[in-house]
């Protein structure tokens, strides 16, 4: 607990931030090995119809991004809120391009679900960790 000025006590949670983190961190790595060795997994995500030599490719890309982001939130916050926080901004746009490029591809709702789920989640993990960093 930390105690401000003025007799107001806010309660810093910034141990059960650092699980949520660590959560969502596990779950993006997780699905990114799935996805590098099997791409077919996420061809539907991105509004691909099936997976080709080319889009593989680009599919297992962004399986290693999937696993870098991951493997962030997971060794982040155990170097500083303040710096996890911050980066997760920057790292908003990827679910938002993603959403961006999957919608111009007439994907459907289904294709977009993951994308919004996934930004929603960093929104609530930036907006959480600029209260407790």
């Amino acid at each position: 607990m930390t105690l401000h000025t003025g007799g107001t006590v806010r309660l810093r949670s910034d141990h059960t931030w650092k699980k949520a983190a660590g959560l969502l961190g596990f779950a993006l790595a997780a699905l990114g090995i799935l996805i590098l060795v099997s791409p077919a997994v996420a061809a539907p995500l991105f509004a691909s119809g099936g997976v080709s030599q080319s889009n593989a490719t680009y599919i297992r890309a962004i399986a290693v991004r999937d696993i870098a982001v991951g493997l962030w939130l997971l060794v982040g916050p155990t170097i500083s809120v303040a710096a996890t926080t911050n980066s997760l901004v920057m790292i908003c746009l990827i679910p938002l391009g993603d959403l961006v490029l999957v919608w111009s591809a007439k994907g459907d709702l289904l294709s977009l679900l993951p994308h919004m789920l996934s930004l929603t989640c960093l929104i609530i993990l930036v907006l959480w960790g600029s209260r407790v960093a």
